[in-house]
């Protein structure tokens, strides 16, 4: 059945929005000494509705049966707890034209991903035998995104990506990286070869005294702590419901001047770049932090009806209300070599059984692999180690480093925090 006969249908008992979503990859998988391929097709539906203030949603993956789905979601609204206010659904917007699909990637065969497969593998080898691959993937996928409310909007996407996964290992270390792109625009078999590098210098990890020491995140550990803490202290319902650090900081500095914080759904070859959001509203660009000052907050519809303002474009899900996230969240930035004569402590990972407050910004992370570095150089990988601290705390004196790396929702180049408690 048609969107336009199911919003036909929900009208009856209220206002009603409905998600037909299709995704497909095809991951060339290298195990067992062997390259296979997994082919993954998954179709999904799903529907909000609100019957007299209401909420009730409902999702299936059997598309033959939404019609059905739509039924049970009224039927779940009216057994519920009426919502604090009927916020009412978006209006028709105007949609801007987004980069998130890619021909080059779209015409990149399953003959040319099998050969990359094969190059990368004969890199490795080629570099030392002794290096096990426990795991390769190569991933093409593509996704496509239907969605209709009973307020009139129609509206229509499209995107694919491609994905490396790699993990490694030496003795006994290993090492991963992770690359995802909206366009084929990096050399698998370089990062493959960069991660050699970096695996070999893992031998003879060194304990470090512990103490205060000023530290460099790379991207992973640095997007970690930056999506489990600063995007929730951003998102509107946390901070109306008291669970941000940053609630009553608007206007206020709240980092150093070197933050400039950006959410754009509108990225170009933004990995979650997109035309609109989980309800229907068109992405933007939001300026959050500029130079170190509280500029604002994302919102979905209901916490920005709450607030008498409009949706940025940053609800995730119809399942909930409220349903607030990032899109593509970035840490633009700088012209800054931040390693050209450091000292500290270089982390490339994090792992392990972290502790991260959301609220008040403390964490205890594992420094799963590290290096000592001494006026810019390299010294030694360091042996497991804890470090604590306040990450609200640390960003009144980031330091943020030049470049922008983007695997997921966060967008980050490297940044510094000084004085980071380290436990041996």
């Amino acid at each position: 059945m048609d969107l336009d006969k199911l919003i036909s249908i929900g009208k009856r008992y209220g206002s009603v929005e409905c998600v037909e979503s299709y995704a497909e990859a095809e991951n060339f998988i290298w195990e067992g000494e062997e390259l296979k391929l997994s082919s993954v097709r998954i179709g999904n539906f799903s529907c909000r509705v609100l019957v007299e203030q209401k909420h009730g949603y409902s999702s299936t993956t059997h598309l033959g049966e939404k019609k059905a789905c739509l039924l049970d979601a009224i039927k779940i609204a009216k057994a519920s707890e009426k919502l604090e206010f009927d916020p009412g659904l978006p209006v028709i917007g105007k949609y801007k034209q987004v980069k998130n699909f890619s021909e080059k990637i779209e015409e990149l065969s399953r003959t040319e991903i099998a050969e990359l497969c094969k190059d990368c593998i004969q890199s490795i080898h080629d570099i030392d035998k002794k290096i096990k691959i426990p795991q390769l993937i190569f991933s093409k996928s593509l996704a496509s995104v239907n969605f209709a409310n009973s307020n009139g909007i129609f509206a229509s996407d499209i995107g694919n990506s491609l994905g490396f996964q790699l993990v490694i290992s030496l003795d006994q270390n290993s090492y991963f990286e992770i690359k995802n792109s909206r366009e084929f625009d990096f050399d698998p078999v370089e990062l493959c070869r960069n991660a050699c590098e970096t695996l070999k210098r893992l031998k003879k990890k060194k304990k470090i005294p512990s103490g205060f020491y000023d530290i460099v995140l790379e991207y992973f550990p640095a997007s970690a702590l930056i999506e489990s803490i600063l995007v929730k202290a951003l998102c509107a319902d946390n901070v109306q419901a008291g669970r941000s650090f940053l609630a009553d900081k608007l206007r206020k500095v709240v980092a150093s001047e070197e933050l400039t914080v950006i959410d754009d759904g509108t990225l170009r070859k933004g990995l979650m770049t997109s035309k609109f959001d989980a309800e229907g509203v068109a992405m933007q660009r939001k300026i959050l932090i500029k130079n170190g000052v509280l500029r604002g907050f994302i919102y979905d519809h209901y916490t920005a009806r709450k607030e008498g303002r409009k949706s940025t474009g940053n609800c995730i899900s119809l399942a909930r209300r409220p349903s607030v996230g990032a899109t593509n969240f970035m840490i633009l930035p700088t012209k800054y070599e931040l390693l050209e004569d450091f000292t500290g402590i270089l982390i490339k990972s994090i792992g392990g059984e972290n502790v991260i407050n959301p609220i008040s910004g403390e964490f205890s992370v594992n420094i799963d692999i590290g290096f000592f570095m001494k006026n810019g150089e390299l010294k030694f990988p360091i042996k497991g180690c804890l470090m604590f601290g306040n990450f609200f705390e640390h960003l009144k004196e980031v330091e943020v480093g030049k470049g922008l790396r983007q695997e997921a929702v966060v967008a980050t180049p490297p940044i510094r925090l000084k004085k980071v408690k380290i436990i041996a």
